[in-house]
């Protein structure tokens, strides 16, 4: 009886083991039925003033898994994202592709309520971002959350605008018994909840905006500034005509970064006169500077006459610049307006560590000599002198004509 027992107790048990064999293969989804990772685009916007030129910057990413939250009657069940590393802990996947801005890139006019400028001063470059989950297969349906961060890669100039970190979630649905990735949604900051089952996640207007709301990007700005440089010249023996020469360096910048040269309150090309050296004749300003692909440093050479100025446009925060002139035989002054901080003023040449503001170099050379008194009659003595004997000439004329005919009379 009691072995009889026994041996329903053991087949109790392998009944049992069975089915629980059974129940937990039927809860792994076989490799063929998992999710395979696919790609999602991003964008990535740099925002720039209507001057200035695109630069030349690389944007990098990095990703990581964020953090499981547990399900709920009315939330989603979120997993930490799924991260496959190589022997030296290196991720190979998910990987998030570069965001590359040159020179050349296009730009669009910005606007007051595009989300992105939030102003018609400014425009803004557009890169796309793809994040690559090729090589991950996610194994149960849910949320599997992600955390991409930015690294601006030493771009020169450039901010951050909103979180530099931001959510990335990829939504994992079971369709008829096989898994597939029905959406990623990335969202403005990193956030600690988990997504609602019955409310569909809001997308954000502005996309600066660190609101955790759903968004399409990293949005970054470029910070710039005009650098102005003008001639006055002054004395009696100035010339308002002459043409004087300035050489511009502009240093610590990006190599091949353009810069766009307002000529509107200069001459295109010096024009010929006799006051002017005969070796600036001829010469033009540079609508452009560029700087070298292989060098962070570029010098240009320009000519004002009185009244004229210069305006480069879009110096990237921290470029450093020397303007240096050629006075020739005046004496010059330089007087520095708005970034006057490390800046090194010898008179006719001024220099500056690293713009942080829109700044002006107002040159000033003057030339005057005195003109000697007592030596030289005024020009009015002489005239009067003139009159005076003219008239006693005329007066002696009449008197005798007078003479004469009371004579013959």
């Amino acid at each position: 009886m009691k072995k009889r027992n026994y041996l329903a107790v053991l087949a109790s048990l392998a009944v049992m083991t069975s089915m629980f064999s059974i129940s937990a293969n039927a809860a792994n989804y076989p490799e063929d039925k998992k999710a395979q990772g696919g790609t999602s685009d991003f964008s990535k916007y740099l925002v720039l003033d209507n001057g200035a030129n695109v630069p030349n910057a690389t944007f990098k990413y990095s990703i990581a898994a964020g953090t499981a939250i547990e399900g709920t009657e009315n939330e989603m069940q979120v997993y930490a994202g799924i991260i496959a590393k190589d022997e030296s802990e290196n991720v190979t996947a998910p990987v998030v592709s570069d965001a590359v801005f040159q020179a050349a890139d296009t730009t669009k006019a910005g606007a007051v309520d595009d989300g992105i400028t939030n102003s018609a001063d400014k425009k803004y470059a557009q890169k796309t971002i793809t994040a690559n989950f090729a090589g991950i297969k996610f194994d149960e349906p849910g949320v599997y959350r992600y955390v991409v961060t930015e690294d601006l890669n030493g771009s020169q100039g450039v901010t951050n605008v909103g979180s530099i970190t931001k959510t990335l979630d990829v939504f994992v649905i079971d369709k008829n018994g096989t898994l597939e990735v029905e959406s990623y949604v990335l969202y403005n900051k990193v956030i600690d909840t988990a997504p609602s089952k019955n409310t569909a996640v809001e997308i954000a207007a502005d996309k600066t905006a660190e609101d955790g709301k759903k968004t399409d990007g990293f949005v970054n700005d470029y910070d710039t500034h005009d650098l102005t440089f003008s001639k006055t010249v002054t004395g009696n023996q100035g010339s308002k005509d002459k043409y004087f020469k300035f050489d511009v360096t502009i240093s610590n910048a990006v190599a091949g970064t353009v810069y766009t040269v307002d000529l509107s309150n200069a001459d295109a090309t010096v024009a010929s006169n006799s006051a002017t050296n005969s070796d600036y004749i001829g010469k033009t300003n540079p609508s452009t500077i560029i700087v070298p692909d292989d060098n962070t440093t570029v010098t240009e050479t320009f000519y004002l006459q009185h009244g004229q100025q210069i305006n480069i446009l879009g110096l990237a925060d921290g470029t450093s610049y020397t303007i240096e002139e050629t006075p020739e035989d005046y004496v010059a002054s330089a007087d520095v307006t708005g970034d006057t901080t490390d800046v090194t003023d010898e008179d006719k040449k001024v220099s500056d560590k690293g713009l942080t503001a829109d700044t002006k170099v107002d040159f000033t050379n003057d030339r005057s000599g005195t003109i000697p008194t007592g030596v030289i009659l005024s020009v009015a003595a002489p005239v009067a002198i003139g009159i005076a004997v003219l008239g006693g000439i005329v007066f002696l004329v009449i008197r005798n004509k007078k003479r004469e005919s009371e004579e013959e009379e």
